[in-house]
């Protein structure tokens, strides 16, 4: 009898019910790290950095134009413009000369913004509402914290000490201008000054990881 009375509309909104209860909502780890994975496979993006090492503090710019054009601007001077395999160098003390140093790193902007990959390893997430709170796993000394808007990156700030020194480093990076058109292009060739070899103390590439 009460078999009759379930009728089939009845019946489908209980299975809905279960299925929403059984999907439950996003896993915070998750979402971060698809948020880091699109954040990588945007077309182009602007990120502001600054870095407070103990007393120091550095300011940098760094413009992203897929799949493998880099920019990077240090405050006051300083300059790094990154194509393909070829990385133009620019010191503070000369920043109208550059230097073309050949490399073999496959990805420009793992290079540039490491601190994405750490999203894709995070531990302990934590999440209130857009932002989240972690650590990572690669570095237990190193603790992060990131907001995520529209599904991309929108600000990432990591706290870590430094191995054998009494100094904490905090990292905070500002992401934006998702899909706007960038140009990046290589120095004029007068201001190049030849081509070195990658010795791993300019552009250094990142080891690979697992």
């Amino acid at each position: 009898m009460i078999r009759r009375l379930l009728s089939p509309v009845f019946v489908s909104f209980l299975l809905v019910l279960v299925a929403c209860a059984e999907q439950g909502p996003p896993v915070p780890d998750a979402t971060l790290a698809a948020a880091a994975e699109r954040t990588v496979g945007a077309e182009s993006f602007r990120v502001r950095l600054t870095v407070t090492d103990g007393r120091e503090q550095h300011e940098s710019q760094v413009d992203y134009v897929a799949p493998d054009r880099v920019r990077i601007k240090l405050r006051p001077r300083g300059e790094t413009i990154w194509i393909g395999g070829d990385a133009y160098y620019a010191t503070p003390e000369r920043p109208a000369r550059f230097v073309l140093v050949e490399t073999s790193c496959e990805n420009p902007l793992q290079v540039a913004v490491p601190a994405l990959d750490v999203l894709g390893h995070a531990t302990d997430v934590r999440r209130n509402g857009p932002d989240f709170v972690f650590r990572s796993s690669r570095d237990v000394a190193m603790t992060g914290e990131a907001r995520i808007e529209d599904g991309y990156v929108a600000s990432l700030l990591l706290r870590y000490r430094l191995p054998d020194v009494d100094r904490t480093v905090i990292e905070r990076y500002s992401f934006s201008g998702f899909g706007r058109s960038t140009s990046i292009r290589r120095p004029d060739a007068s201001s190049v000054r030849g081509a070195a070899p990658n010795q791993g103390s300019l552009v250094p590439c990142p080891e690979k990881q697992p």
